[in-house]
């Protein structure tokens, strides 16, 4: 008999025979280590088998990595949201109470106005960008215009 013969065969071989312990008295050893070891793997190979197989199961019933996912999603914007409020704070804390004109006698301050206050603001402030733009420009035609014809102020275009 060699090692790599199964249990089954071994026990064919046994019950086959005429004297069952006859047949496994005449095995060596060696043959009934052999033997006992395969059979012992064989077993452990089944229940660790078995144990996956009962913890896919679950698995599958419970969508526990589908959960764990999501919780690990949240948690990830929880801490983002948390690192962006912390990074605001820092930036406007200063800024809080001081006051903001909206136009037309309206105003708040930093730490009360709403989205569409600080709108107002921008639009405000653009306006005025867009005349000091304009203001600008003026001024560098009223320079450029001056150094051309040699002379010292606009009144002088008068004389």
């Amino acid at each position: 008999m060699t090692i790599t013969q199964t249990r089954t065969d071994v026990l064919e071989s046994v019950i086959a025979a005429d004297d069952h312990r006859s047949a496994l008295y005449s095995l060596s050893t060696d043959d009934l280590v052999a033997i006992a070891l395969r059979y012992v793997e064989t077993v452990a190979a089944r229940r660790a088998r078995a144990n996956v197989r009962q913890i896919e199961t679950a698995s599958r019933s419970v969508p526990l990595v589908a959960q764990i996912r999501a919780d690990a999603k949240s948690a990830a914007k929880t801490a983002a949201r948390d690192a962006y409020k912390a990074t605001m704070l820092r930036k406007f804390a200063p800024l809080l109470d001081q006051r903001i004109d909206l136009g037309g006698g309206v105003s708040t301050t930093w730490g009360h106005a709403t989205p569409e206050q600080h709108a107002d603001r921008i639009a405000m402030l653009t306006k005025q960008a867009n005349g000091i733009g304009q203001t600008i420009a003026l001024h560098q035609e009223a320079i450029d215009g001056l150094h051309e014809l040699g002379i010292v102020s606009l009144e002088w275009l008068a004389k």
